[in-house]
């Protein structure tokens, strides 16, 4: 949920993703959604996925097999339905990658609390960040036109 005026602002942006994995102690993917338009900058959608739980196994299954989801947009001052929704791809490797997590995370024996796994991937995602950032900066051109990578 976002107010209606930020929805606004990004109806025409960039969309970017990337999947961070962690196998120990506990197998976790942080998986990082970005829009971004050069005149408001970026909104970071960081989402952790436990893979030692069905719903965590399941998510990154649909998202390996399908390579794309949808952004959907609810405005917070009106309980109203989605008032946009913007599609986004996953590249091939990507996908590749979710797979084999999948399958390493099946031979885990982790009984260990997931928030370990959880910190350690948001400190290596604020470490990417900027980099993330550098890399949007020089690809935007505030077109409709999803350009994940």
């Amino acid at each position: 949920m976002l107010p209606q005026q930020e929805i606004q602002k990004r109806l025409v942006c960039t969309r970017y993703n990337q999947f961070l994995f962690i196998s120990s102690p506990h197998p976790v993917v942080l998986w990082i959604t970005v829009i971004y338009t050069r005149q408001h900058g970026a909104k970071w959608l960081p989402y952790y996925l436990d893979l030692k739980t069905s719903f965590g196994q399941e998510i990154t299954r649909l998202l390996q097999n399908t390579g794309q989801y949808r952004l959907l947009f609810f405005a917070k001052e009106t309980p109203n339905p989605c008032t946009h929704i913007l599609p986004s791809s996953i590249a091939p490797a990507q996908r590749e990658r979710l797979q084999e997590w999948l399958q390493a995370s099946s031979f885990s024996n982790s009984s260990t609390d997931p928030q370990i796994s959880k910190n350690l991937l948001k400190k290596e995602y604020e470490k990417i960040k900027s980099k993330i950032l550098s890399k949007l900066e020089t690809i935007d051109t505030d077109s409709p036109f999803d350009l994940s990578g």
